[in-house]
């Protein structure tokens, strides 16, 4: 946590007033969604490295499968929040990079629908920041400026 706020800490503090940050994050839930999405829960290293990063964030794979990432470590929104507001950040919003859309089936197909990807794109506006959506999206931007 220390690294991460520190790196935070270094960007707030280059920051001219007025500029905007954007990060990128994983989310605490991205191996939960990813296991399931992809069958990787079948292997139970994976479902222990999946528990561990659900318990505290900390992603590590201690296997020789390249399928289950790398070190990190995964966020909750309130574990956001938190280090941003340490660095001396203030948080714009959140925005939930795949949104809900990752879990569409079939979206190549749909993608020829002009009229379905209409409906899909606004609703993707109204709901992009919810924290609720937020929190299920494998990977968050984080938008934030100097204080």
């Amino acid at each position: 946590k220390q690294d991460r706020v520190k790196a935070l800490s270094e960007t707030a503090r280059i920051l001219n007033r007025g500029s905007i940050m954007l990060a990128a994050i994983i989310s605490r839930y991205a191996s939960v969604f990813d296991g399931y999405r992809r069958n990787l829960v079948d292997d139970e290293r994976f479902i222990t490295m999946m528990n561990n990063d659900l318990q505290n964030g900390i992603h590590i794979n201690k296997t020789d499968n390249p399928e289950y990432f790398t070190t990190a470590f995964f966020h909750t929104i309130a574990d956001i929040k938190q280090e941003v507001e340490e660095s001396g950040l203030r948080l714009i919003k959140l925005i939930a990079v795949e949104g809900f859309a990752w879990v569409i089936d079939n979206f190549s197909e749909r993608l020829k629908d002009a009229h379905y990807m209409s409906n899909l794109q606004n609703t993707l506006n109204k709901v992009e920041s919810n924290e609720d959506i937020v929190a299920m999206s494998p990977h968050i931007i984080i938008v934030a400026e100097k204080k």
